[in-house]
This record gives C-alpha cells, sequence and structure tokens, in this order.
C-alpha cells in the first residue's frame, strides 16, 4: 500500500508542509487531523505518510463539490492498536486505509437521498469504489470495502448514544434504595 499513502513530507524531511492541497478544498493538515494513532504512531507517520487508498479524498473532494459547502473529515486511517484500545474488533476498514467519515452541512441529507434514489452521486460514488454507506446522526460513513450486493440498509441509521456516568446510576439506585426502605 506503499504507493498509496498521502505523504506530508517531502525530502528533506525539515518540516510538515501543512496548507499543500491534496484536493481542491482539502490540506494535508486536515487528512493528519482526521488519524486516529497513538501519539507516537502520528509522529512515524509525519514520515511515512498516511496508508490511505488514493481515492478517498477523490470521495471527500465529490461530497464537498456537491454540498457546495464545508465537509468536515471525522475519521480516516485508524491504526490497529487504537481500533482495538476502544474496545473495537479491529476488522474496520479505516485500518485497511479504505474509509473516511465525513459530516458537515447537509452532507448526511444528501448522501442518504442519493442513495435512497441511486442518484447521481451515489454513481459517481461508486464509480470511484465506494460500496459501503452507514448512516448516523453525526454524519456518513463512506468506504472502499469488495461490493458484497447490499451496500445499504435503508432501515438502518445508528443513533451514536453516549455513556452515562455510571455514579449517577449509583445514586439513583441507591436514593431509590433509602426511600423505599423508609417507607416499608
Amino acid at each position: 500500500m506503499t504507493n498509496d499513502r498521502l505523504l506530508f513530507i517531502e525530502p528533506p524531511f525539515i518540516s510538515p508542509q501543512w496548507d499543500k492541497k491534496v484536493t481542491e478544498n482539502f490540506t494535508l493538515k486536515e487528512w493528519y487531523d482526521s488519524v486516529m494513532a497513538t501519539s507516537e504512531q502520528k509522529e512515524v507517520l509525519l514520515q511515512t505518510g498516511i496508508p490511505l487508498d488514493k481515492r478517498i479524498p477523490k470521495v471527500a473532494q465529490l461530497v464537498r463539490d456537491y454540498t457546495k459547502q464545508p465537509v468536515y473529515i471525522g475519521s480516516s486511517y485508524r491504526t490497529l492498536e487504537w481500533d482495538l484500545s476502544k474496545g473495537r474488533t479491529g476488522t474496520s476498514q479505516h485500518i485497511k486505509g479504505l474509509a473516511v467519515d465525513l459530516n458537515g452541512k447537509d452532507v448526511l441529507q444528501m448522501i442518504e437521498s442519493s442513495v435512497n434514489n441511486r442518484g447521481e452521486l451515489y454513481q459517481e460514488l461508486k464509480a470511484l469504489g465506494v460500496n459501503y454507506f452507514r448512516f448516523y446522526d453525526w454524519g456518513v460513513h463512506l468506504d472502499l470495502r469488495p461490493d458484497e450486493g447490499l451496500s445499504y440498509d435503508p432501515s438502518y441509521k445508528k443513533k451514536v448514544v453516549k455513556k452515562q456516568n455510571d455514579s449517577i446510576l449509583v445514586f439513583v439506585f441507591l436514593f431509590f434504595l433509602f426511600l423505599f426502605k423508609k417507607f416499608k
């Protein structure tokens, strides 16, 4: 996958060229910031580049072109160690450099509508190799996994649920236990 790395530093490897455009609207800094890795791993990536399929920036730019509004890269490449540290399975397409999470004004609605209608944006994303679409309340996950038939379940829209603070739950439980014993 070496040929598909986004390179951040060109010889003589003095300092990152953060303003360098990867596409018309996305800079190296935006892609670097979207990497999920330990700080040590990110330092290595400054020298080696991000192992990201070269079509992924094109996918993000295509979405940006359609929305005509800023699009934000939530996550691109993730290291296996980072993924596992978050309690995930380690099988994400992000680990292979084949996925991107995008959000921004109208991004979710535009892509979801195009997928449902098999519209122009959907067709262009498919032509770039996007074979999987997952919609969340925060945005959309797009990836280049091999086409395995159904790439989108229209009945599925995952909501991100924030973890509740266990201490509050314990307090509420103890409070009701106290009331129960007091008035028993």
